[in-house]
């Protein structure tokens, strides 16, 4: 209704300024015809001395007064105090005068003033015309206010009509469930307004998923290293560590400090964010970390990469991801356990032999193994696990980019 009533409004202006403009074009027209006759008029009485008979059939010269209208000679007494010279006067029965005041002066006779007096009534064209044609005028004023109300509601259906149904989509969709609005198709700014909501719903049901599963991982993957040591404690009251109970010990808090460190990054929306890493580089940079912090320095590693690996991911996750396997092989798989780090296709490739009689938890990589998949979830990564008697085995595919020549 606001749309149909500003449209006309608009449509009423226009028609107003129209009928300005002609009553306005009118009026100058006959002004100017006016003005120019009364300039012939002055040049010939300058010429000759004479008062000339207006060429203009509907225009007459008068010399006094006495002549003019009844009206006319009134609005010219009240006119001679502010000394205008033309004038536009409305005599009875409706007729029309335009009236202009000339002062002649010619060298044989003295000045006088002249009245030049044109009746106007049969010109008024715009006046004449509208009071023919008004009828058609209302006519075709009531059909376009229809059309303008008819095309204000239309358009305001159009708009308002999809507005409503995304927002019962927006209150009708579950509060757990990802959203996807039918109106995401359209390609106007309904379309992107309902796909921006999509992805502020998407980035809050992202961020309650990271929280409910940090709050479910630190009650399940801390709960196993803060019970051997509660353990150790309990038993070392009263009596001292052996070497076999301080290095639990220390394991159990390496697993706490590596288990925190896994489940923060996995919490932060930063993290999820991908970009383009170069592995080669992660791999060499794992396990150059893992090998200065691991508490023997004799492991045999051998490695059958390609010169250039890239892959999309976060290089933060990517770095959790394989210090901790490298560490798990490192620890679990015992000193004399050759570790081969292989890729083949696209996937990487990392196998350890298992030697259980010299390690009281031969686990090899299956350590964290819950943590380790949540992570390559995060990557949009695959990852598999096998483990026969003598070896471990690990498969990552991640997103590959770029894959050369193996070296």
């Amino acid at each position: 209704m606001l749309l149909g009533s500003f449209t006309a409004l608009i449509c009423i202006a226009y028609t107003l300024i129209a009928l300005l403009l002609a009553y306005v074009t009118e009026d100058m027209v006959l002004e100017s015809m006016l003005t120019q006759e009364a300039k012939i008029i002055t040049s010939h009485y300058s010429d000759n001395g004479s008062l000339p008979r207006p060429g203009l059939g509907f225009m007459q010269l008068h010399a006094t007064m006495d002549t003019l209208p009844r009206a006319v000679k009134q609005a010219i007494k009240e006119s001679q105090a502010s000394g205008k010279k033309k004038l536009e006067i409305f005599g009875e029965d409706g007729i029309h005068y335009h009236a202009l005041r000339l002062n002649l002066a010619s060298t044989s006779r003295p000045a006088q003033d002249v009245y030049l007096l044109a009746e106007v009534t049969p010109f008024l064209v715009v006046r004449y015309l509208s009071a023919r044609v008004w009828r058609l005028m209302l006519t075709v004023a009531i059909l376009m206010f229809a059309a303008a109300l008819g095309l204000a509601y239309m358009l305001a259906r159009r708009i308002a009509l999809p507005l409503q149904a995304l927002a019962n989509e927006v209150s009708t969709s579950p509060a757990n469930d990802t959203p996807h609005f039918t109106a995401s198709q359209r390609g106007d700014e309904i379309g992107f307004l309902a796909r921006k909501l999509e992805d502020s719903l998407h980035a809050r049901q992202a961020a309650l998923l990271r929280e409910t599963n940090f709050t479910r991982d630190l009650s399940h993957e801390l709960r196993t290293p803060i019970t051997i040591l509660n353990n150790l404690l309990l038993a070392a009251q009263g009596r001292t560590c052996n070497e076999e109970d301080r290095q639990l010990a220390q394991q159990s808090v390496d697993e706490l400090m590596s288990t925190i460190d896994i489940l923060l990054a996995l919490a932060r929306a930063e993290n999820m964010q991908a970009s383009t890493v170069d592995m080669i580089a992660c791999i060499e940079k794992s396990l150059l970390l893992v090998h200065h912090s691991a508490t023997t320095k004799s492991h045999e590693v051998s490695l059958d990469l390609p010169a250039q690996w890239q892959v999309s991911g976060n290089e933060h996750l990517i770095g959790l991801l394989l210090n901790n396997l490298f560490s798990n092989a490192m620890t679990h798989g015992g000193e004399q356990s050759p570790i081969h780090v292989f890729c083949t296709g696209q996937k990487l490739i990392l196998s350890n032999a298992i030697k259980a009689e010299g390690h009281p938890s031969p686990a090899g990589f299956g350590h964290g193994r819950k943590l380790m998949e949540r992570i390559a979830i995060a990557l949009h990564w695959e990852i598999r696990f096998e483990q026969s008697a003598d070896k471990f085995q690990v498969e990552i595919i991640p997103q590959s980019h770029v894959l050369t020549q193996n070296v």
